[in-house]
């Protein structure tokens, strides 16, 4: 798994922000090995307006390589569909676990084509999973609920999603505050258990993290950036996440790699948002972008932080310069492949994608009773 290595290998150049947590005997036991999460968003539904551009089953063919190329413990899914998180289960050999989204109390089965399954969001496990539970939040805007998934797995890690609602209406935000706090209210349960990670779509920027867990998101992803999160266990050190861009769905792939250890007590985490990273920050030493990928795609690595969270800042180690001085990447904003600059994809994130847009009559149409076109 040499990009996970890699990445790893990035950690010295990591800033954590993190409260107190309880340190699980099993993560002890298991003190340094890697372990990694994949949040993925893949407007599977079939009805939504980001659905044509997924060119269905290439967007399950690129999640499967993702999957296969990281070589995650951990794979979060959201608007995804039973008999696809099926395949993907199949093809790479993870575990799986679904929970259903429903409408006026039935489920929403996934069109174009039909016999997909129903509509939802899923845990991937390297490691069997001993047990599961989810359930809908207690405050949702419109018809449609939105529900939590947690499940653990015979390591004692408990991996965990959710895909919140959208904030394009007073409603609408109101029910979205609800739902990150009742989220954290779920993760704080599970994290004073034990070692907990969780990936999801939450269609904000304000973590819905407990104070005891680190946060990381996908603030340098070229699609709708900030609203991907993923939260760990201070079990879990030096978090260190990386976007890659997805070709056939309007959100692009986070994924967030650390190692296991005991709990680390470190400073409480101040109120903040996961604001896009625009420009670097002033200085130049508290951020790191690279690109990592072949031609043709792009892939960038960062900091957790940017300089509004912490008062101080250091430049990366030589050990992490040189971790990424010896890949096959330059620092550039865009990949060079000889005189070839590779395939394009549409900079403009799809309306769909919007967390802050209203739902639009096209996707109420496709779907109706379900804003599932407008998520």
């Amino acid at each position: 798994m040499p990009k996970l290595a890699a990445l790893l290998a990035l950690t010295a150049a990591t800033l954590v922000v993190a409260g107190p947590g309880s340190a699980p005997a099993a993560s002890a036991r298991q003190a340094g090995a890697p372990y990694s999460v994949l949040q993925m968003n893949l407007c599977l539904s079939g009805g939504a307006g980001c659905y044509p551009r997924t060119a269905y089953p290439a967007v399950v063919d690129e999640a499967a390589a993702q999957v296969l190329d990281h070589g995650a413990e951990a794979v979060t899914l959201n608007e995804a569909c039973s008999a696809d998180a099926a395949e993907l289960a199949r093809r790479t050999g993870y575990h799986l676990r679904f929970a259903a989204v429903l409408v006026r109390g039935a489920r929403i089965p996934c069109v174009s084509p039909r016999h997909r399954g129903a509509f939802g969001i899923a845990v991937l496990t390297k490691g069997p999973i001993r047990s599961s539970r989810d359930q809908a939040f207690a405050v949702h805007a419109g018809l449609e609920e939105r529900r939590w998934i947690c499940a653990t797995t015979g390591r004692a890690i408990t991996v965990c999603t959710a895909h919140l609602g959208t904030r394009g209406s007073v409603e609408a935000r109101r029910a979205n505050d609800g739902e990150c706090a009742e989220l954290q209210g779920v993760l704080t349960r599970y994290d004073r258990a034990g070692t907990t990670v969780f990936g999801g779509d939450v269609n904000r920027r304000a973590p819905c993290a407990p104070a005891a867990m680190w946060v990381t998101g996908d603030t340098a992803a070229g699609q709708v950036p900030g609203i991907q999160h993923v939260y760990g266990s201070t079990t879990l050190h030096d978090p260190v996440a990386r976007v890659a861009a997805a070709t056939y769905t309007d959100h692009d792939f986070l994924l967030t790699a650390g190692s296991l250890g005991p709990a680390r007590a470190l400073p409480p985490r101040p109120a903040r948002t996961l604001e896009p990273r625009s420009r670097q920050p002033v200085g130049g030493v508290n951020w790191l972008a690279v690109n990592t990928a072949p031609c043709g795609s792009r892939t960038t690595a960062s900091r957790v932080q940017s300089e509004s969270v912490l008062a101080t800042t250091a430049p990366p180690s030589r050990s992490a310069a040189a971790a990424v001085s010896s890949r096959s990447a330059t620092v550039k904003p865009t990949c060079q492949c000889g005189s070839s600059s590779g395939p394009t994809r549409p900079s403009q994130p799809m309306a769909s994608a919007n967390p802050g847009g209203a739902a639009t009559s096209a996707c109420r149409e496709r779907m109706s009773g379900s804003t599932v076109a407008c998520r």
